[in-house]
């Protein structure tokens, strides 16, 4: 007698299951961003529902304000974008 283990998952349990994996390390986002590029709803996320990401609008956005992003005064944005001299460069 051969029961449900005997056998490899399918593509569709093993990605079911990547999305849960995905979702308890992340309770807190909503969504979930696939490495195939597609929005799945987080099935360990119990907060309040909102839009699917891809019908927010240019105008609408996810609050961010706990992210850490701040202003950048103009001589740190220089130092970010200044060319840098690389002389272990084959070319």
């Amino acid at each position: 007698m051969m029961d449900d283990f005997d056998r490899p998952a399918t593509q569709a349990e093993a990605y079911r299951a990547m999305v849960g994996n995905i979702g308890s390390d992340n309770p807190d986002n909503e969504w979930i961003l696939t490495p195939f590029d597609t929005w799945e709803r987080n099935p360990a996320y119990t907060g309040p529902r909102g839009p699917h990401p891809e019908d927010l609008g240019p105008d609408d956005c996810y609050d961010i304000s706990g992210l850490g992003f701040g202003e950048m005064s103009d001589d740190e944005l220089e130092a970010l974008t200044a060319p840098t001299e690389n002389n272990d460069a084959p070319f």
